[in-house]
């Protein structure tokens, strides 16, 4: 196994959401991007199964709890685009506007302008897969921080021990005649080795990830 290709991660919540504690993923399926675009078991799913602008407590139209569309309300009146107050207007999540019940198809375009220019999405790095056909997520870091489940081995350097264990034992998956090995294990595509260190590393191809660690 390539070790210069992949990512070791520890599983903070492992006792929670029930997922290895140690899981080896391809370092180029970690992402940077907008939590809105990870997926969640929870209820919040959107249509598509992504968490969506509300479950990420994203600043924007599509975040009915956010405080987008009150802003732009106050916007289309300090800026002399309505003559009425702000308590007449609407502003729907597609940033569609009503004014005492009457739709204002001319001002849309202002509005979704504004949400544009002016939303915050809330930053993450994640891992998005898919396990039983339905879209799910590791999320390593988040401005969330309750959202977090993993970070990164080599973060901390009270681990660089075990980061060492767990390098030595991929590198020398699956070369089952090394010397190194104590046992190996085939349940069918299923392979688990295990060195005399005590590290087993497993890989299960009905998994999205690259292996297990287990110290």
């Amino acid at each position: 196994m390539d070790i210069s290709k992949v990512t070791i991660l520890v599983n903070e919540k492992h006792e929670v959401n029930l997922l290895p504690k140690f899981i080896v993923v391809n370092t180029d399926d970690i992402k940077e991007g907008n939590l809105c675009d990870t997926y969640s078991m929870g209820a919040q799913w959107t249509s598509n199964g992504l968490l969506g602008h509300e479950g990420a407590c994203d600043f924007c139209l599509e975040n009915e709890a956010s405080a987008m569309a009150d802003e732009i309300k106050q916007y289309l009146v300090d800026s002399g685009l309505v003559n009425c107050e702000e308590g007449d207007i609407e502003v729907s999540t597609e940033g569609v506007v009503t004014i005492n019940g009457e739709e204002r198809p001319g001002l849309q375009t202002y509005a979704t302008t504004y949400d544009e220019e002016n939303r915050e999405c809330t930053l993450a790095t994640y891992v998005n897969y898919t396990k039983d056909g339905k879209g799910m997520s590791l999320i390593l870091d988040c401005q969330l921080s309750e959202r977090v489940e993993f970070h990164i081995l080599e973060e901390y350097d009270r681990e660089e021990a075990k980061l060492a264990d767990a390098k030595d034992a991929l590198e020398r998956f699956p070369n089952f005649y090394d010397p190194e090995v104590f046992s190996v294990i085939l349940e069918g595509e299923i392979k688990t080795m295990t060195t005399y260190t005590g590290v087993s590393v497993r890989v299960d191809p009905s998994m999205p990830w690259v292996a297990e660690v287990n110290f």
